[in-house]
């Protein structure tokens, strides 16, 4: 049945098993998190005491991504770190000189001792990012690092942030993505272990899709970004289900495709680091139609105008909620 396309566990029809498949597929192991934490480690201590590009320096390196928000999925071999540098005295300073920094990165690292001695196979100079590749035996990492203009420092100043976000009208809001790395670590990473594994779990079934669209329509398609569904998962568990941890893990999930089938009415935003009574807010929520899912971190950017595919959400969404697994939820 198409439903069960690529997404084993929904067939699955009781909580304990639901769990026990959280348990041994989705959570990341001890030996991942030392793997990757000692690439992590070696990789920073390079860059900071080798990177140099004129006045500029490397100073300090933030995981980013699932991995650094504390949701990654077993067996997912991609990092997403943000290198944080001196010497940048604006977003247009950083903007004329970012192809050459992303050089300069990938040139060093391609040189290092510690690239030899760690498995590096190839480093790519891409238009926002240098990317390792390490290969050793049959595993293969990637580890993308986007260098980023450090407009907010390593602690958050409300009075600054409200700034920087009245500096980014009209501009692309994108672009800015990687200097907001941080509040979106901080936005999700202490969060409850019960709402992550909600999240591992519609991510795991959006990988799925992705994988099965790409093979039925016979070009790549991306239900939107993990990003993208995290935040859902958040909303939903602090709007509908009404705990963020403890609740039954049949029936978020259900809620979560039940909103993933009502997409066009999607309202999701949060008072964290912004609040509507910020003119930037305002302007966002009178003048976004649905979907809307503001970035907790950046207020100009709706996450959800970067799914192109909302009618295959939907889709998928439907069958999913008659599968055996929410069928009697």
């Amino acid at each position: 049945m198409p439903y069960f396309s690529g997404a084993s566990f929904l067939q699955l029809t009781s909580e304990r098993d639901l769990n026990a498949h959280i348990d041994s597929e989705l959570q990341m192991t001890e030996s991942d998190r030392v793997r990757y934490n000692k690439v992590l480690d070696g990789l920073y201590r390079t860059l900071q005491t080798e990177v140099r590009y004129n006045n500029v320096t490397v100073n300090r390196l933030v995981k980013g991504g699932s991995y650094g928000r504390g949701t990654a999925l077993k067996d997912r071999s991609d990092l997403d770190v943000t290198l944080f540098l001196n010497g940048i005295s604006s977003m247009a300073d950083f903007r004329g000189q970012q192809s050459s920094i992303i050089d300069r990165v990938a040139t060093t690292l391609e040189r290092s001792s510690w690239a030899r001695e760690n498995g590096v196979a190839r480093v790519i100079a891409q238009p926002n990012a240098a990317t390792l590749v390490l290969e050793r035996g049959n595993h293969r990492m990637e580890v993308d690092i986007v260098p980023a203009y450090d407009n907010l420092g390593a602690v958050s100043n409300p009075m600054l942030r409200n700034e920087v976000y009245q500096s980014m009208r009209g501009q692309d809001p994108y672009k800015y993505s990687a200097s907001f790395v941080g509040l979106q670590v901080e936005f999700v990473r202490d969060r409850p272990a019960r709402l992550k594994n909600l999240i591992r779990l519609v991510k795991s079934w959006k990988k799925a899709q992705d994988e099965r669209f790409t093979r039925e329509r016979g070009s790549k398609t991306k239900l939107g970004s993990s990003w993208l569904w995290e935040l859902i998962c958040i909303y939903v568990c602090e709007t509908k289900v009404g705990s963020t941890s403890s609740f039954n893990m049949r029936q978020a999930f259900k809620m979560v495709m039940q909103t993933a089938v009502n997409y066009s009415s999607l309202q999701a935003w949060w008072k964290t680091y912004y609040s509507d009574r910020f003119p930037v807010v305002r302007e966002k929520l009178s003048s976004t139609g649905s979907p809307l899912v503001l970035d907790p971190a950046n207020p100009w950017d709706n996450v959800a105008d970067r799914c192109k595919h909302w009618c295959l959400v939907e889709q998928a969404a439907r069958e999913a909620l008659q599968s055996p697994l929410l069928a009697y939820v």
